[in-house]
């Protein structure tokens, strides 16, 4: 287990095709991190508000954060330069006293903070190459749409846009939820979107047959939706306010096929593309729990309470590889990412 430890609050924590992780501090900056050294190599500064939500392009060095500046921001990032001398991880660092003796991680050593204002490597973007206008609210969530050609945003101001990602401009203005939005995600492979909201719905874009597209709305909710994301298969997961989880079947979405009951608010949930999917759910208490899309109970974490958040975790994020160190990845109002190494034996059951 890995923590990082930060100057302010954090909205977001993401993983995308590259083997580093995001995050998103309350102080206006995007950071990119290498989870092996628990060191940022990149700082994004652009924002006059705090950052809400990155999404990075599929095949190019772009990512894209929107803001409670109201504002989206498209920029490029440069990967972290090879050939410097490496830098000693944090379970390397907390293993050894300064006699170079072996020690044994204890809750003791758990909250290490990584100074980013002064790491010689760091590299600081300050400028976007395209700024979305038109949103009139904070803009709290965007995704990269599969054709990498378009991106999503959803705002408080009770829409979403839907932008072409290389002029700046809006295609579409996706209105009808009554309530500031939440969330949105776009499905991995189909030109499909989910948009969630504070007005217990969420509701499911198809832009599959342009210039028209279709709109349903699935009110299996009794408060806000925080998150609704898609699986690899036909299911979309949605998370509230209301205590649970619901899962649905895309082919047949009358009524939700699953449902996991808890006793505490749910965030902006996270679906591994690895062992039949496994849902990470970050809760208001601080604490992870994860299932199966079959809505079985696979483990909770942290499994002693001095090893987690302690405040309410509100992101997560699984990495694209089960066997790396840290595959897991919270992000939480007490200032910290943590990161967690989730084993799965041949049942898909968690160890």
């Amino acid at each position: 287990m890995a923590h990082l430890l930060l100057e302010a609050p954090l909205w977001w924590v993401w993983f995308w095709l590259h083997p580093w992780k995001p995050s998103l501090p309350t102080d206006g900056t995007a950071l990119i991190w290498d989870p092996d050294t628990g060191t940022p190599f990149l700082k994004y500064t652009g924002h006059s508000g705090a950052v809400n939500c990155i999404s990075f392009h599929q095949k190019e060095v772009l990512a894209c954060t929107v803001s409670g500046d109201c504002f989206g921001h498209v920029w490029r990032y440069l990967p972290p330069v090879s050939g410097l001398p490496r830098q000693p991880s944090l379970a390397e660092k907390l293993k050894h006293d300064s006699s170079g003796e072996e020690r044994c991680l204890s809750d003791d050593y758990e909250d290490t903070t990584v100074d980013e204002g002064v790491h010689p490597s760091v590299t600081l973007v300050k400028t976007p190459i395209i700024i979305l206008k038109g949103h009139k609210a904070p803009v709290m969530s965007c995704d990269w749409l599969p054709n990498a050609q378009q991106l999503v945003t959803a705002s408080w101001d009770r829409t979403a846009r839907l932008w072409d990602s290389e002029k700046g401009l809006t295609i579409h203005s996706l209105e009808g939820h009554d309530q500031e939005l939440t969330h949105v995600c776009a499905h991995p492979s189909q030109q499909l979107l989910v948009t969630s909201s504070q007005d217990t719905t969420f509701r499911l874009w198809d832009f599959r047959t342009p210039p028209i597209h279709s709109v349903n709305v699935f009110q299996g909710h009794s408060k806000a939706v925080n998150a609704a994301v898609f699986s690899q298969r036909d299911n979309v997961i949605s998370g509230s306010d209301d205590h649970t989880v619901k899962i649905w079947d895309l082919r047949k979405m009358r009524s939700p096929t699953d449902s996991i009951r808890l006793d505490i608010g749910v965030n902006r949930i996270a679906l591994s593309q690895y062992e039949n999917g496994v849902l990470a759910l970050p809760l208001d208490n601080g604490h992870i729990r994860l299932y199966d899309l079959a809505g079985n109970r696979l483990a909770q974490i942290p499994r002693r309470d001095r090893q987690g958040h302690r405040r309410l975790v509100f992101s997560a994020a699984w990495s694209l590889d089960s066997h790396q160190k840290c595959n897991l990845y919270t992000s939480a109002f007490d200032n910290k990412v943590i990161g967690w190494k989730i084993t799965f034996d041949a049942a898909t059951k968690l160890s």
